[in-house]
Order: C-alpha cells, then sequence, then structure tokens
C-alpha cells in the first residue's frame, strides 16, 4: 500500500509540474513613423522653427564704398538648419523699399540688397520667396553674406530691412 502511495503521489508530482511549467505566448508588432522636420535658427540667438526673421541696418557708406557701388558685409548672419530629410531654405521681405533718405528726396530700393550664401551668386532681395540653399539631413551652419548696391542718386538715409528666412522639407 505504501507503494501505491508513492506511486500516486510521484504522479501528483509529475503533473503538476506538467501544469505549472506550460505557458502560452503572444506576439505584438511595434511599429512607428518618423515625420520628416526641419528647424532653422540663428546662431547665438534663443529660439528655432521653420521660420526666423532679421533685421539689418545699413551701414553708412565710406567715399570708398560709393566709388566701389557696394558695401560687402561677409558672414552677416550665421543660420543654423537641422534637418531627418532633404530641405529648401528660402528668403524674403514683406518691405516695399529700404527707406527714405534724410531729406525724403530718395527712396533706396529692395533690390539694391543682396545676399549669397557660400559664396555663391549674390541675388537681389525681393517680396517673392527666392530659394537661398537647399541641403540634405544633417546640421548646417550657413553664413549668409550681404552686399549693398550704391548708384549715382544715393543720398545718406536710415536705411534698413527685415528677411524672412524659412526652411521646408521636400
Amino acid at each position: 500500500m505504501v507503494k501505491v502511495g508513492v506511486g500516486i503521489a510521484l504522479l501528483l508530482i509529475i503533473f503538476s509540474s506538467l501544469a505549472f511549467s506550460a505557458s502560452d505566448s503572444a506576439t505584438t508588432t511595434v511599429s512607428w513613423s518618423v515625420l520628416p522636420f526641419a528647424t532653422l535658427s540663428i546662431a547665438g540667438e534663443e529660439g528655432s522653427g521653420d521660420a526666423v526673421v532679421s533685421t539689418f541696418a545699413l551701414p553708412q557708406p565710406s567715399a570708398a564704398d560709393l566709388n566701389r557701388g557696394y558695401i560687402e558685409v561677409e558672414r552677416a548672419l550665421t543660420l543654423i538648419a537641422v534637418s531627418n530629410t532633404n530641405w529648401r531654405l528660402t528668403v524674403r521681405s514683406d518691405d516695399p523699399d529700404l527707406g527714405r533718405s534724410y531729406d525724403g528726396s530718395y527712396v533706396k530700393p529692395l533690390g539694391d540688397f543682396q545676399l549669397r550664401t557660400a559664396g555663391g551668386e549674390y541675388r537681389s532681395i525681393s517680396n517673392g520667396e527666392q530659394v537661398l540653399m537647399t541641403g540634405r539631413h544633417g546640421r548646417y551652419e550657413l553664413g549668409i553674406d550681404y552686399r549693398i548696391r550704391f548708384h549715382s542718386g544715393y543720398r545718406p538715409g536710415d536705411y534698413r530691412v527685415t528677411l524672412i528666412y524659412t526652411i521646408t522639407t521636400d
């Protein structure tokens, strides 16, 4: 009788261990999408977004600047573009012109203000968006050079331009 009791006890232990070692499994799939993004900021200033605004006061030209026909300011502004995809940088101004002379007799045309990036060709600023540069994913520091042209009718004044730089993803 002891052998039968021990045998039953062993069978109970075997069945109970089988019951505890049984397991179920489930499979789940996790996926996500990384949306394209791009941000633009001005080096040395707080804040970033898809557009930044910069105001530039035009310096008074020297006699040599007037003889040459322009003032050139290299790396007048450094923009920082960060993107995880291809991007495009545009620039425009909402200003109708660069301002009036002190005596009010001269209006400095908006197109006299020119800019370029990375030693490229100068382009005159306008009220319509102009593509200034394109790039791929990554972080870029973009040095922007300014040139202000002077014509024979130039008169001294308080001239300035507000530029709107915008970054968009392709």
